[in-house]
């Protein structure tokens, strides 16, 4: 830095420290005014007046805890509700002929569709090779290396 940099620096700052000197000083004296205004006498007439007001909410709030609180109000009763139960299912006989009438209820009641999980497509990450000299011939991955950036297990017995 320039001498003329480091001169205008060092009076700004020396500007700044002045002016907050004057402000705390000036802080101070009117603090000192407010202590001096506050201390006012009150006339014992007032004080006693006071503390008889403040004497009988004491002895009103003292009474009011005193006393028993109301009675809460009774819980309402309503009818009961019936609640639904699920249809029963019928439980499986194993006879002969339990098995066709299970058989024939089972053809009437609607069937319910079968659910296929679909997966879904592979992930494919592509990275980028090292910086380096360049292979002679391209080399595939091998099987498992592909597989296993997409997610799959690889064996023989999957």
């Amino acid at each position: 830095m320039r001498r003329m940099h480091v001169t205008a620096i060092s009076l700004l700052l020396g500007g700044c420290v002045v002016a907050g000197t004057a402000a705390a000083l000036r802080s101070v004296r009117l603090g000192a005014g407010a202590a001096a205004a506050r201390a006012v006498r009150v006339p014992d007439a007032v004080v006693a007046a006071r503390r008889a007001r403040l004497d009988r909410w004491s002895a009103e709030l003292e009474k009011a805890r005193s006393r028993r609180p109301p009675a809460l109000p009774r819980i309402p009763k309503f009818a009961p509700v019936a609640i639904p139960t699920p249809p029963a299912r019928p439980v499986a006989d194993t006879t002969p002929d339990a098995a066709t009438a299970n058989a024939a209820s089972a053809s009437a009641a609607p069937a319910q569709p079968a659910v296929t999980y679909v997966r879904p497509p592979p992930v494919v990450t592509y990275r980028q090779a090292p910086a380096g000299p360049a292979p002679a011939s391209p080399v595939a991955p091998t099987g498992g290396e592909a597989e296993h950036e997409r997610g799959e297990r690889t064996g023989e017995g999957d």
